[in-house]
C-alpha cells in the first residue's frame, strides 16, 4: 500500500492538500487472525480501496 499527499501553505494561514490512500489500489488485509478453537479458520478485515480527496484549511 502506498499513500501520497502534496499541498501548499500560504503566509495568510491557508492550506490546500491533495491526498490519496492506497494509490496502487492493491488488495490487502488490515487484520488477519485465527478464529477461535482449532478448526483452521481465519478471520480477516480487508483494507480500503483507492481513496482520493482534497483538504482545505483556513485559520482565522
Amino acid at each position: 500500500m502506498a499513500n501520497a499527499r502534496i499541498g501548499i501553505r500560504t503566509s495568510r494561514r491557508l492550506e490546500l492538500y491533495l491526498w490519496a490512500r492506497n494509490v496502487l489500489d492493491r488488495d490487502y488485509f488490515e487484520q488477519l487472525l485465527p478464529a477461535g478453537g482449532n478448526a483452521g479458520q481465519y478471520a480477516a478485515v480487508l483494507g480500503d480501496p483507492r481513496t482520493v480527496g482534497v483538504t482545505l484549511r483556513f485559520e482565522y
